[in-house]
């Protein structure tokens, strides 16, 4: 999942501006206890933490590596730190 990031401004008239945007890429990890979601920004996931995801279970390919090309094809360089 993502997050969008907009930084808002006025420019010199006074106009409501986007000054500059993007995206946080967010994974979502699954574990087999109660209330067993947490959300992670993906530059914080780690592959350990890919391996223990129950996503797996029902998509063999899931991996840090999966996630980042995944976001790779969807939002370019928007979701990478500037």
């Amino acid at each position: 999942g993502g997050l969008a990031k907009v930084e808002i401004g006025l420019d010199d008239s006074g106009n409501v501006r986007v000054n500059d945007y993007g995206v946080e890429a967010l994974v979502c990890h699954l574990i087999k206890e109660k209330g067993g979601v947490t959300v992670y920004r993906l530059r914080d996931y780690t592959k350990e933490l890919a391996e223990e995801n129950e996503i797996r279970s029902q998509d063999g390919d899931f991996s840090l590596d999966y996630c980042t090309n995944l976001c790779d094809s969807i939002w370019g360089d928007l979701w990478k730190e500037k």
